[in-house]
C-alpha cells in the first residue's frame, strides 16, 4: 500500500492495486492472498476505478506483480480497485461499500498443515492484523482482538 501511495506522488499519476490470480490482470475479488498487481495509469485518460488493461492505448504500466501467499490469508473489504492520486490521497471509487474505513484488509496466519488460499485463523499465539487506509491516504495497522474474525 505504501509503495503504491509513494509511486502515485512521485509519478504524479494514478497508481492502483487490485487482487490478481495470474499476475497479468485484475480479479474482482476480496481475496488478496492469490496475489496482486500495482500499476500506474494516466489521470487525464482513465478513471480511478479502472482495472489494469495491457492494451498500449490504455497507457497503463505494471509496476509490481506479487505472487500468491502460502501461509497467510489476506481479505479486503471491497472488490474494487484501490487507487491513490497524485497527492497520495485515496481516490473515491463508487464500488466502495464501507464508508467508515474506505479501504481495509485483514491478514491472518493459515492453520498449520493447511498452506494455500483459504481463511486464516486469529489466535492469541498468532494474532491477525487489520490494515486500514484513510481517505487522506494514511495507512495504519492494528492487531486483531482475541475474538475478532479474519474477515474485514
Amino acid at each position: 500500500m505504501q509503495y503504491a501511495r509513494t509511486e502515485a506522488v512521485l509519478r504524479a499519476t494514478y497508481v492502483s492495486l487490485c487482487p490478481s490470480t495470474d499476475g497479468t490482470s485484475c480479479a474482482s475479488s476480496t481475496t488478496w492472498d492469490t496475489g496482486w498487481l500495482v500499476y500506474s495509469h494516466p489521470v487525464a485518460t482513465s478513471k480511478a476505478s479502472d482495472a489494469y488493461s495491457a492494451t498500449p492505448a490504455s497507457g497503463m504500466q505494471i509496476l509490481r506483480a506479487a505472487a500468491a501467499l502460502t501461509l497467510v490469508s489476506a481479505r479486503g473489504v471491497d472488490t474494487g480497485v484501490v487507487t491513490f492520486g497524485q497527492q497520495g490521497k485515496l481516490e473515491a471509487v463508487a464500488s466502495r461499500t464501507s464508508t467508515g474505513q474506505p479501504v481495509a484488509f485483514v491478514l491472518c496466519a493459515m492453520p498449520s498443515g493447511q498452506p494455500g488460499s483459504g481463511l486464516g485463523q486469529n489466535t492469541t499465539r498468532l494474532p491477525g492484523t487489520r490494515i486500514g487506509v484513510s481517505p487522506y491516504g494514511g495507512i495504519a495497522s492494528t492487531k486483531l482482538g482475541s475474538t475478532d474474525s479474519c474477515l474485514p
